[in-house]
């Protein structure tokens, strides 16, 4: 199998990540700030082309905050990201002369957090601008399952709080970056505008940010005791900015898991965090691609 470097553009709702690996499996991830304009999104994504050309490039794997048709190689929608919205990216990459290959950024973090072994069940979780979530089932990769894996669009409260996507009651809407800040700009200060902001002044003693981490922290349990009843997961592993801002809060979320979970007595069951996120996503990227499109 050809160990060429690729090249991975990780398209977030507040950052971009771009990042080569190869053979080595060593990833330098650079970081920049996603742009809420279209023209200087598009003018950012450019940018990271320009990197993969000086790198002697040819493959990009762009991992993606939404759905993704993998039949088609195309994006369906990205609900933190409407300003790709009807915008084929792949038109850009052509004009550089570079294959790009798009994938949902749950599914890369899967497979590089499984290093591809899909045979225990496992579930992913991205906990950044929004929540993305991932799932192998059976030894079935991520992107054998359709439109299947959208976890943060399950709905855990009826008619609740307004999600990004539209609708109402969503999990993103309770578990997310985005809706840390909200709760926090109502309850404490329309100063923070940060997640980590909310972490620091609840490792000062703050109490309602104290209460706002802590009833994320039992979100989050919900809806992984949710896919434990369902799928019956075992391996549940939880990446993102805000998976390492707290121990004390993956442990919440471990023990409302496991509150909420069926029978978990008789169950195994494994919650934790995913220190190296980053790299983990450009690894799974490397992995998705090799399986999927490296013919050589």
């Amino acid at each position: 199998m050809n160990e060429e470097k690729i090249a991975v553009i990780d398209i977030g709702g507040t950052n971009i990540k771009f990042a080569v690996i190869g053979a080595q499996d060593r990833a330098e991830v650079q970081q920049f700030d996603t742009p809420k304009q279209k023209d200087e999104l598009l003018n950012s994504i450019k940018g990271a082309l320009e990197k993969s050309l000086i790198e002697k490039i040819k493959n990009v794997v762009l991992g993606i905050p939404g759905l993704v048709d993998y039949d088609q190689n195309k994006v369906i929608f990205c609900p933190n990201l409407k300003e790709l919205k009807d915008q084929d990216l792949k038109d850009l990459f052509k004009e550089k002369g570079l294959n790009a290959y798009f994938a949902n950024d749950a599914d890369l973090f899967l497979y590089g957090a499984t290093n591809g072994n899909f045979a225990i069940n496992t579930l992913a979780l991205t906990i950044g601008t929004g929540l993305g979530g991932s799932f192998c089932l059976g030894g079935a990769a991520p992107d054998q399952m359709g439109l299947a894996g959208e976890i943060g669009h399950m709905k855990i409260v009826a008619n609740g709080r307004e999600c990004g996507c539209g609708q109402k009651g969503c999990a993103e809407a309770y578990v997310s970056a985005t809706a840390l800040i909200k709760q926090a700009q109502k309850e404490i200060s329309t100063d923070v505008t940060k997640a980590y902001e909310v972490f620091d002044l609840a490792r000062q003693g703050n109490e309602k940010a104290l209460f706002i981490i802590e009833e994320m922290a039992k979100s989050l349990g919900l809806v992984i005791a949710n896919m434990i009843n369902v799928c019956a997961v075992e391996k549940i592993i939880i990446g993102g900015g805000i998976a390492k801002s707290s121990g004390a809060f993956i442990q919440t979320v471990k023990d409302n898991a496991i509150e909420n979970t069926y029978c978990a007595q008789e169950r195994k069951i494994d919650i934790f965090a995913q220190e190296d996120f980053e790299e983990t996503v450009a690894r799974g990227a490397k992995i998705f691609f090799q399986r999927n499109y490296d013919r050589t």
